[in-house]
């Protein structure tokens, strides 16, 4: 027992060593421009209510409305995670991925819980994790943005794991199809326009089926961001950010701007990533110095240096300058 404390400890040493020095890579609180991720407050909550109750055109039900029929049962709105085991995720896939160097893109893939396969190592209660909602599964990729072969997962428990493959079955296409067959594929593709050309993977009409971001961008966000607005709360009193809340959001029926689709990813299912504080959400263009910050230092530019990334900026600053596939860099 002895022996196995000390290693219990050693762990937690080197991982609270690991965290102290990725830290050490963010920019020095003068110099912090505003990340290159940040979407406005206005913008946010439109698109969560637009994923809760907005209705494209002749569309019968909303995306929220379809998925409670889906499941029979309210489906969440986001998921929420403390920030010591989102932090942890992260970790996770920087060391088993060679380091954060390596990685250069995140693919956040939507799956849908299959209850009946699933990973021997996650627990996945279906009181908490019902058959076919859906989940999200974390992918780090290589400079062409395509996926390095390991895969996460946020189990039942909130806490973070490999997911792993069980026998010989691909467990992750079997998910990821359970989504497109009870999810993508049928029942949110009638929230969508069936002729926007942004709405089709390999001829079938589907809405977001995976979404990349630039890993660079996503850690100056969720970290040093974070740390940015810490020291902010700290200096006048305020509890600390202690959760990551994911959001499911959707464009509205005007779109967004993007020269290269004209129909401006209507009604496209994305994510929203958010800070919390004691239940509440911390949006940081709220926070005192924000428009003088913003004014001075301006918005960061995109670290992203696969060539692929940045095919059509303008649809950059929708879902957290995620890119949704389809159209963008679907997994290969």
């Amino acid at each position: 027992m002895k022996l196995k404390a000390k290693r219990h400890i050693l762990l937690i040493f080197f991982f609270l060593c690991y965290l102290v020095q990725l830290r050490s890579q963010c920019p020095p609180p003068p110099d912090k421009k505003v990340p290159f991720m940040w979407i406005p407050k206005d913008k946010s909550v439109e698109r969560t209510l637009w994923f809760k109750f907005g209705k494209l055109h002749t569309a019968v039900y909303s995306k929220q409305e379809i998925l409670n029929r889906l499941l029979g049962k309210e489906h969440p709105s986001n998921y929420t995670y403390s920030v010591i085991d989102f932090d942890k995720m992260l970790s996770k896939i920087e060391l088993e991925n060679g380091g954060p160097q390596n990685i250069k893109g995140l693919r956040v893939y939507f799956a849908a819980h299959k209850a009946s396969i699933e990973p021997d190592n996650v627990p996945m209660e279906t009181s908490i994790i019902p058959d076919k909602q859906i989940v999200l599964i974390f992918a780090p990729t290589d400079i062409n943005a395509k996926d390095l072969n390991k895969y996460y997962i946020f189990g039942s428990d909130k806490k973070p794991y490999t997911f792993k493959k069980q026998g010989t079955i691909d467990l992750l296409q079997q998910w990821l199809n359970y989504y497109k067959d009870n999810a993508g594929h049928i029942g949110l593709v009638f929230t969508l326009e069936p002729s926007a050309t942004e709405n089709i993977d390999n001829g079938i009409v589907t809405d977001t089926e995976s979404i990349l971001y630039c890993y660079s961008d996503f850690l100056d966000f969720i970290r040093c961001e974070r740390d940015y607005q810490n020291n902010l709360r700290k200096n006048s009193n305020k509890p600390p950010i202690d959760f990551i809340e994911i959001d499911f959001a959707s464009f509205s029926d005007t779109g967004v701007s993007s020269p290269k689709y004209p129909s401006g990813f209507k009604n496209r299912l994305h994510l929203l990533f958010e800070f919390k504080s004691q239940n509440a959400i911390v949006y940081i263009d709220e926070s005192k110095d924000f428009y003088n910050r913003l004014e001075t230092l301006g918005i960061a530019g995109t670290n992203c240096d696969f060539p692929s990334f940045n095919i059509d900026k303008e649809i950059n600053k929708g879902g957290d300058n995620g890119q949704l596939c389809p159209p963008y860099n679907c997994p290969k």
